[in-house]
């Protein structure tokens, strides 16, 4: 056998790891090039897609069909697609962008497509996403786009795919070409490197040699370095070993940078690293796209470069206190983006050590908080602001008064002003909410005009203003400025308003209570709106100081009140009857009237009673009440012949009921009593509200016979204008008018007047309150109809009905 020197060997395997060298690098840099041929195809086809799928998504949303086919056609025109076609998600050929292959709408997709995967088509119309797969028999992809319209049913979008065909054929030949001058260049590269290793190297540096570079090429690669045997005590094992050391450790270290780093780069924090000077030395993906500077722009300036001065010193004093202490700093900066913008951040500064135990730089972690301080401020606006006119609403001024409460110091007398729009729903019902917001708008900004700096203003309600006053006098004299307040604000209020080129009028309601002595705001709040009502059942458009009675006469209400609602439900509320007489003193009819009789406080006068029904729906009830016992009294007097009628009281808010008309009918339907008799006794406050409304409600049930009585005839809102217009057949001259007939000049020139009128309109005369034979014979010289104590007072139904009917 022939011997070969080491040199001759060193030759040998030199040579040949060239040329291995060399092929790996050819093969390699084929299918690198190859590999890029093929990601250069799947970005364009991924690109052409996304723009297809908006498009396409767009007008089928708008159901453009002529802008469905262009796209269809434009995407055609491709030189590497083809076979466009939208397919049902059934796999059946919904359309195609060639017009000559239109005859195969309707067929299965295979036949224009015969490699595609109906379950490829199934998942990418489920994900709603593009994808594509590769044919490789064919050097194509199968590319799916999915697409969405508008469906038949709202919620129900109609899904569909557009599929085609993309072309993409490579070959090793062609790759090798592309890249023929890299390959020339490694490989003179190779053939020089290895021609020196081959003069140099010999055994005993071969094998040191040989295990580093496979060190090198598994470091290359990211694979963990382990401990590699290396054999030899000479100079160059021993730094083949300690190389080998070397490069262990620092692939550890680098796993741990590249974690640290890529959890930098993808947290949703800003991160920010300075020196001590303090200058930027890093900053991460979060921070550059927060601010709008790029990373170069960054690096090397200090940290101010992002402030926007309107960070307090006294917050930079205190940070750097705690950094040079080497404690970490947590606090609010207001800092500037690139283009201005300002915005809010939370950030966290922490001192870096080194391996001394010395500050060597400083991190810190940056949060945006200006949407949550945002949503903060949107918040507390929404709790303690009125939307309507941006004043603290009512939990604002209780948790002032609470304040104001534990904080005083004796020497000032605190003031609760409630103030109220007298019959803001009148202006709703006839103009509108629109238009009302602007009356109470107007309101709030007057009340803001009179008052000074040191009145705090709340608005509590939607037609409720609160002032807090304090006056630095002894209680007697605050007394008397809370009062003179009350009423000079009453007086500004209460001047006309301009809304809208309309002179507007309003009247307020005030009540006052003072802060003196109380220990809760609630209970403040409470005497201020007892002392409000007061002034509200005083008719309105009064000021009204609470007063230790107020309360008292609160806690009667309530129990009456509380007290009535069973007496309701469990009908005991008696009808009692009044006559109504001719002047002859022939008895023509009467009145039904309501009487309560308590089982502990006896009987309740019907003006204290009716007036606490008349607060909530229990009037309803109670008028329901009062209608049935007519319907069966009536009843009873039909079956006798007697054509009597009976007059019944009914409140507005009854008689804006939708129901009414049908609760009467069936209430009468069921007694088997006539509607004709029935006389509705309403008052002149009902056409405060919508007059065209009222006549409307009065023409539908006078339709069913009943007729209608305007009581209490000129005691409130008298117009001739509209007894002209409503569809009445009576009035009712009120007692305060009868009580000085005959004597009484003033008296009997009002009742003629009345008479007059109602003559005039032919319409019925009823006098209330007649007692005396000398009003009795007045009434009967003017064939006015007479109701009073002279013939008849007030009795039960049973007990009336056995006096007259006999």
């Amino acid at each position: 056998m022939r011997l070969y020197s080491i040199r001759t060997q060193l030759l040998i395997a030199t040579g040949a790891v060239a040329v291995v060298f060399l092929i790996a690098a050819v093969i390699a840099v084929v299918n690198e090039q190859v590999r890029q041929s093929y990601e250069y195809a799947e970005r364009e086809i991924i690109t052409m897609a996304n723009l297809a799928q908006g498009s396409l998504n767009r007008s089928l949303r708008y159901e453009l069909d002529s802008a469905t086919r262009e796209i269809l056609m434009e995407l055609s025109t491709n030189r590497r697609v083809r076979n466009v076609a939208k397919v049902d998600p059934d796999g059946t050929i919904a359309n195609l962008a060639n017009p000559i292959q239109r005859s195969v709408i309707g067929n299965p997709v295979g036949i224009l497509i015969p490699q595609i995967n109906l379950e490829h088509l199934q998942q990418s119309i489920t994900a709603n996403s593009v994808s594509f797969h590769k044919q490789e028999k064919a050097d194509a992809y199968i590319v799916f786009v999915p697409v969405i319209s508008a469906g038949q049913e709202f919620g129900s979008p109609n899904r569909q795919i557009v599929v085609f065909e993309y072309e993409h054929q490579v070959h090793w030949l062609s790759a090798l070409f592309e890249r023929k001058a890299f390959i020339f260049g490694a490989t003179l590269f190779l053939i020089i490197l290895f021609s020196i290793f081959a003069l140099f190297l010999h055994r005993k540096i071969s094998r040191p040699v040989q295990t580093l570079t496979s060190i090198m090429q598994r470091l290359q690669k990211g694979e963990e370095i382990t401990d590699v045997p290396i054999q030899g005590n000479d100079e160059l094992a021993f730094l083949a070993r300690s190389t080998e050391r070397m490069l262990r450790d620092r692939f550890k270290n680098l796993r741990k940078i590249n974690l640290l780093s890529n959890a930098l780069e993808q947290s949703n924090e800003g991160v920010i690293i300075t020196n001590l000077e303090p200058k930027i030395e890093y900053v991460n993906r979060a921070l550059v796209e927060s601010t709008g500077f790029t990373e170069d722009e960054l690096i090397g300036q200090p940290p101010e470069i992002l402030g926007s001065g309107k960070t307090s010193e006294e917050t930079y004093k205190t940070m750097w206190a705690r950094l040079h202490a080497g404690e970490a700093w947590a606090g609010e900066f207001r800092n500037r983006r690139k283009d201005g913008s300002e915005f809010s951040e939370l950030q966290t500064i922490s001192p870096i050590r080194n391996s001394k135990g010395e500050i060597t730089h400083y991190l810190g972690i940056k949060q945006d908080i200006t949407e949550h301080k945002k949503t903060q401020a949107r918040l507390h606006h929404l709790a303690y602001d009125n939307p309507l006119s941006g004043l603290p609403n009512r939990l604002s001024l209780i948790e002032y008064i609470s304040q104001t409460l534990k904080s005083s110091s004796g020497k000032q007398e605190y003031w609760l002003v409630l103030i109220n729009i007298d019959r803001l729903k009148r202006i709703n019902d006839a103009r509108g909410y629109d238009y009302g917001n602007l009356v109470i708008a107007s309101v709030a900004q007057r009340i803001e005009n009179y008052i000074s700096d040191n009145v705090y203003l709340a608005h509590t309600g939607a037609d409720d203003f609160a002032c807090l006053i304090n006056f630095p006098f002894e209680r007697q004299h605050a007394i008397e400025q809370a009062n003179d307040f009350a009423w000079d604000i009453k007086a500004q209020l209460e001047m006309p308003y301009d809304i809208e080129n309309e002179q507007v009028q309003l009247t307020m309601s005030i009540g006052v209570a003072s802060l003196f002595a109380h220990q809760s705001a609630e209970e403040v709040f409470r005497e201020a709106e007892m002392a409000l009502h007061k002034a509200k059942e005083n008719g309105g458009g009064s000021v009204s100081l609470y007063s230790d009675g107020d309360i008292e006469h609160a806690e009667e209400l309530f129990g009456l009140e509380r007290d009535l609602t069973a007496a309701v439900k469990n009908d005991e509320i008696e009808m009692y009857l009044q006559g109504q007489f001719n002047g002859r003193g022939d008895l023509i009819g009467a009145e039904a009237l309501a009487r309560w009789l308590h089982p502990s406080d006896g009987m309740i006068p019907p003006d204290k009673f009716v007036s606490i029904a008349e607060r909530s729906d229990l009037i309803i009830q109670l008028d329901r009440k009062m209608l049935q016992h007519a319907a069966s009294c009536l009843a009873n007097w039909q079956a006798k012949d007697l054509n009597y009628t009976l007059s019944v009281n009914i409140s507005p808010r009854y008689f804006r009921s939708k129901q009414l008309k049908a609760e009467l009918e069936a209430m009468f339907a069921a007694a088997n009593a006539n509607l004709r008799g029935l006389v509705l006794e309403v008052t002149e406050r009902l056409f405060i509200d919508d007059m065209h409304d009222v006549i409307k409600q009065m023409s539908t049930i006078s339709k069913l016979g009943v007729q209608f009585a305007l009581d209490d005839f000129g005691t409130g809102y008298s117009s001739l204008a509209y007894l002209q217009r409503l569809p009445i057949h009576e009035l009712k001259i009120d007692k305060s008018f009868t009580q000085g007939l005959p004597k009484n000049q003033r008296a009997v020139s009002m009742v003629n007047m009345i008479t007059a009128i109602a003559r005039n309109l032919e319409l019925r005369i009823v006098a209330e309150g007649i007692e005396t034979s000398a009003q009795a014979e007045y009434c009967e010289d003017q064939h006015i109809i007479i109701q009073g104590y002279y013939f008849d007072r007030p009795q039960p139904q049973d007990k009336w009905n056995r006096k007259w009917l006999k």
